[in-house]
Order: structure tokens, then C-alpha cells, then sequence
């Protein structure tokens, strides 16, 4: 039978998730003891959650190949300035599309990647450390709570791909309908997050 105990090795028992007898925190410390004991894989895995900081990170070309089948996205709705969850369905790396399904409402579309990527609007989820920098305008903390404390720094070019979109002719490629509005969409989410941060910094000198 297991018996429940205060968690010993947090700071605070909410951060390890409320576990007691099997928090993560103390499983880490016995495997420190004990060569033989191994860490449960979700246990792990919690304790690192509960201590990194929730972001979206925000995807480049680079970021697109096949094996983002199967993954979870979040799209940048323009309307309301939210991100929704989506499953990657099928993907062309050669065409720049994707199938789309929101399991919210089960809805499915078919989406240019490359809009997407160049207005910033479509970003998966991923756990950084707590004291890494957030690079500017691609990594977007998931909550108020992720934005307490986050430093920023410029991110670097990782695309690789021209700042304005060329046709073979020479001309400029025309954006699709809405494009500017997702663009907007992903500069005000971004700027939330800066601002979350300004706010809490500000409460910290008071």
C-alpha cells in the first residue's frame, strides 16, 4: 500500500504536479542513491515540465518535412488572436501544404505552409529551461504564468528564405486574402507575451 507524504523535494507541492508518495522530485533523489532504481519515464517527464517554461514556438521552413505527420500544430486564428490546436493529418513538402483536422471541432482544411510560416502563424509547443532566453517573436510563452520572468533576446534568421517572396518573373508574390490580418494576429500574440513580462517585472521593483 502506498503511503502519502509531503513532497520534500520541491519548493511547493504544486510543483511537482500535487503528487505525494510518488513525486517526481523525491523518485529523482532516490535514483541518486540508489545506482539500480530507475526513473519512470513519465515521472521524468513531469518534473521537467513542471520546471521549464511552455512556449510556442513558432515554425520555419526548416521545421517542415515529413515527419511532421502525426504532430500537433497551433494555428494563429487572425479573428481572435487565439491558437488552436491541430493535428497534421498529411503534409507535402514539395507543394508547402498541409491537412489539417481541429480535433475541437473536427473541422479539416487544407493550409499553405508557406503563408503560414512567413506570416507566423503556425507554432508547436515545446518546454525550454526556465532561465533560457526567448527568442524575440519566435518563442511565445503558452501562458501568463510561462511569462513570469522570461528574458528575451533577437532571434536569428533561421529560414533561409527571402524576406518578400519573389515569382519567377521577378515580381512580388501576392499575398493570399487575410494574410495581413494573420501577420497582425501573430505580432499582437507575440507582443502579449512581451508585455505579461514588462508587467511582472515592474511589480518585482515595486
Amino acid at each position: 500500500m502506498m503511503t502519502m507524504v509531503s513532497c520534500w523535494g520541491c519548493s511547493s507541492a504544486a510543483a511537482c504536479g500535487g503528487l505525494a508518495a510518488a513525486c517526481t522530485c523525491s523518485l529523482l533523489l532516490l535514483s541518486l542513491h540508489d545506482p539500480d532504481f530507475v526513473v519512470p519515464e513519465e515521472a521524468a517527464k513531469m518534473y521537467w515540465e513542471a520546471n521549464s517554461r511552455k512556449v510556442y514556438r513558432v515554425l520555419t521552413h526548416k521545421d517542415i518535412k515529413s515527419s511532421l505527420k502525426d504532430t500537433d500544430v497551433y494555428i494563429l486564428w487572425p479573428d481572435d488572436g487565439v491558437w488552436y490546436m491541430a493535428e497534421v493529418e498529411q503534409v507535402s513538402t514539395k507543394d508547402m501544404v498541409a491537412d489539417l483536422r481541429y480535433p475541437s471541432t473536427n473541422e479539416e482544411e487544407t493550409v499553405s505552409l508557406d503563408e503560414l510560416i512567413r506570416d507566423k502563424c503556425i507554432a508547436v509547443v515545446e518546454h525550454l529551461p526556465k532561465d533560457a532566453k526567448l527568442k524575440r517573436g519566435r518563442e511565445i510563452p503558452f501562458s501568463e504564468q510561462d511569462a513570469e520572468g522570461a528574458e528575451y533576446e533577437d532571434a536569428a534568421e533561421e529560414d533561409g528564405t527571402p524576406a518578400q517572396q519573389q515569382r519567377d518573373d521577378g515580381q512580388e508574390q501576392p499575398r493570399a486574402p487575410g494574410s495581413k490580418s494573420r501577420t497582425a494576429a501573430a505580432a499582437a500574440a507575440a507582443a502579449a507575451g512581451a508585455a505579461v513580462d514588462s508587467d511582472f517585472d515592474a511589480e518585482q521593483d515595486s
